[in-house]
């Protein structure tokens, strides 16, 4: 396997236009390079953005021209978050198209791995830490058994642009079971004992880890200081726990904009860890700076990089040693035992105990430096007093007079501190200030005074961030965007109705653009269409009743009648469908595809092993119990299904997935997008009469 040409940035913040035209020159007289990874804030705050030009509607210019695909992306580009909120028009274009922001921009989500077309798996981790209540892991599915990468059996509570402890934790079990797993080892084996008695080391797989946050500790042991010490290069435990766990080659931070550091590679213990070609292991950290920063630091890293599953094929007599520079581990091997219980975090990131990550429970050894008994960790201690300002005032143990009416909510019967309103109305949680603008501003529930006036709708009464005819504009403006950005809708002008087969009152059948079949297909119209509901919906399954009885009918009348063609043919008819109900810019489709009599046999093991080498590790025989799940779902031309069941924050999902193993399967792999197989416009009118012709020979009323 050949190396890649990797070239990792820093935090963009919105400059899109200036970036990627350095990007391209980069490309142009160093490259050329493979793939390009954010490891910053790509997207930047829409208030705070660099680029504050705004199109006539108000909205940002550079980010209208990047989803419209107008700004230029030499190279395949992989991008996470930092703590800036996805912008709604991002989130709207990333429920329509998956991980797809426009052509050659993924956005990868926030946590998860997915390996690269050339054998490069990375790691990632977005957005910034945030500490959360003491909830367990909601598990979907057996609690006993281990999570494997990328497997939606957890709910994140915290939202994209934060992660918490329950996203740590899932990580960290999800490599260190999965990295047993692979090795024929417990699935998890992660105390001291143990491993020192068993010698088990794991098999290093990551090459790369991106993540916003950089790691604690990072420093220690380190001849190169920071030249900047900050909360933001002091760093996030909760990264260095992942970190321990990945194991990466590379691990790239971009949360410290104005600084670049490299630091000494860095080994691990010895007979914890080894590369796949049986070498020892070690790491390289990297910090990079935010593009076009006032410090002028560096913001880029370019490497050549062999993937570590084409190691594992090297010659033994090529493997190579450890640098001469290279130093221990900075993190202690503590924060990586009983991963599989909760992770103590405390609000800066960092866990509980002295000098970083630590068990859950203390060492035998251990003291107490207060009460000097062992069995708890200093911050546990009963005997600790409480930190200024933890502390209950005397107000709050004093009753309430009968007289007393709190000023926020001119009720009795509490302090004006203990008011659950005044909670609301600080809150910065979306889920809280439902009916808010789309600024994220929280809703005010004192009453504003008599000579307020509200400068949105010039009447008193209300704030301006309760003004509903704010929160009106901005449901019109996602309507419209909806309405003009959805390549099925038939009231969007631009829907290439010159692809349209037949139209019902409930369905229609189109051809596909870009059909993964070649010009050398004997099946009128070229065996690949699409059938859709003619009504906007998300999915198939969340429509009344009637309407879904008669979409339904129309669905099953097509898949008869293109049955019956391609079988003329020898083809048999296979369809697959991504679905995800919670996202209203998707309009559900079903894609049908013919495919050659020959495949059939052994088209489901076909199918589930390139579903394998694509990361996805598990199928379902049925539609997930919740309606409101996702899926992705192969229907077989033996009447059997394989579905896979989709997280709501697995974003990253490709959307060519089914189309890609098509191709494969019917040896075209160049063909798994649709974006490189269009036809012109008079050749696509002739496949579609060709196509009508055919099917009407079999149903004349049609």
């Amino acid at each position: 396997m050949p190396s890649q040409k990797i070239l990792v940035v820093g935090s963009v913040q919105g400059q899109f236009s200036k970036f990627f035209k350095k990007v391209g020159a980069i490309h142009r007289k160093n490259g050329p390079f493979d793939l390009v990874l954010c490891t910053g804030d790509f997207f930047g705050a829409e208030s705070t953005s660099p680029s504050t030009e705004t199109t006539s509607e108000g909205e940002n210019a550079e980010l209208a021209r990047l989803l419209a695909g107008e700004i230029p992306v030499a190279v395949p580009t992989y991008v996470i978050l930092g703590p800036s909120p996805l912008l709604a028009a991002v989130d709207i274009r990333l429920s329509a198209q998956g991980g797809e922001i426009c052509p050659n921009v993924q956005f990868l989500g926030k946590s998860g791995v997915f390996k690269t077309i050339g054998g490069v798996k990375i790691a990632f981790l977005g957005g910034s830490y945030q500490a959360e209540s003491n909830e367990p892991i909601v598990q979907k599915d057996d609690p006993t058994t281990p999570l494997v990468e990328d497997a939606p059996n957890y709910i994140d509570p915290s939202p994209m642009n934060r992660y918490g402890d329950s996203t740590i934790q899932a990580a960290v079990t999800a490599q260190m079971g999965a990295a047993a797993a692979t090795q024929g080892l417990a699935p998890v084996s992660l105390n001291k004992d143990s491993a020192a008695s068993q010698n088990e080391a794991f098999h290093a797989d990551i090459d790369v880890l991106l993540t916003f946050d950089w790691p604690r500790l990072i420093g220690r042991n380190s001849s190169i200081p920071l030249t900047a010490i900050s909360p933001e290069t002091r760093g996030s435990m909760g990264v260095s726990q992942v970190s321990m766990a990945y194991r990466p080659r590379y691990h790239f931070a971009g949360g410290a904009p104005g600084v670049f550091y490299e630091r000494e590679p860095y080994k691990y213990p010895r007979g914890t860890v080894v590369s796949a070609d049986g070498s020892p292991h070690y790491t390289r950290f990297v910090g990079l700076a935010a593009f076009n920063h006032a410090s002028k630091q560096r913001w880029f890293y370019a490497m050549a990089l062999t993937p570590l599953a084409a190691q594992a094929l090297a010659d033994p007599a090529d493997q190579g040693g450890l640098p001469e520079s290279c130093t221990d581990c900075p993190f202690p091997l503590t924060l990586i035992y009983d991963a599989d219980q909760p992770i103590r975090n405390n609000a800066n990131g960092g866990t509980g105990g002295s000098g970083g990550g630590v068990p859950t429970a203390p060492p035998d050894t251990y003291t107490c430096n207060i009460c000097h008994q062992s069995g708890h960790w200093i911050q546990e201690c009963p005997q600790k007093k409480p930190a200024r300002g933890d502390e209950p005032s005397d107000l709050a143990q004093r009753p309430v007079p009968d007289g007393y009416i709190c000023k926020i909510c001119q009720v009795a019967g509490h302090w004006i501190q203990d008011c659950p309103q005044r909670q609301q109305a600080t809150t910065t949680d979306p889920a809280a200030v439902a009916g808010a603008n789309s600024t994220g501003a929280p809703q005010r529930t004192k009453p504003p005074p008599e000579s307020y006036t509200c400068n949105a709708c010039r009447v008193p009464g209300h704030w301006i961030q309760n003004c509903p005819q704010i929160a009106e504009r901005d449901l019109e403006r996602k309507r419209q965007f909806q309405m003009n950005h959805c390549w099925f809708c038939l009231a969007n002008p631009a829907v290439d109705k010159e692809l349209i087969v037949h139209i019902t009152d409930h369905v229609y059948l189109t051809l596909a653009k870009g059909g993964v079949h070649t010009d050398q297909s004997p099946i009128p119209g070229r065996g690949h269409f699409l059938a859709l509901p003619v009504e906007h919906v998300s999915s198939f399954r969340n429509v009344e009743l009637d309407e879904q009885l008669a979409i339904v009918e129309g669905l099953e009348k097509y898949k008869s009648l293109l049955r019956k063609l391609f079988d003329q043919h020898d083809h048999a008819l296979l369809t697959f469908e991504l679905c995800r109900p919670r996202s209203s810019q998707s309009h559900a489709h079903l894609q049908m595809v013919a495919i050659p009599n020959t495949l059939v046999p052994k088209l489901r093991e076909r199918i589930i092993e390139e579903a394998l080498a694509a990361q996805i590790m598990r199928f379902d025989d049925d539609f997930p119990d919740d309606k409101q799940m996702g899926y992705f779902k192969f229907d077989l031309p033996d009447g059997t299904s394989l579905v896979h069941p989709l997280a709501d924050s697995d974003r990253s999902f490709d959307l060519q997935f089914g189309r890609k193993i098509v191709a494969k399967l019917m040896k075209t792999p160049e063909r798994g997008d649709w974006r490189a197989c269009v036809v012109p416009s008079e050749e696509a009118q002739q496949m579609r009469l060709a196509g009508l012709n055919a099917l009407r020979e079999i149903d004349p009323d049609l």
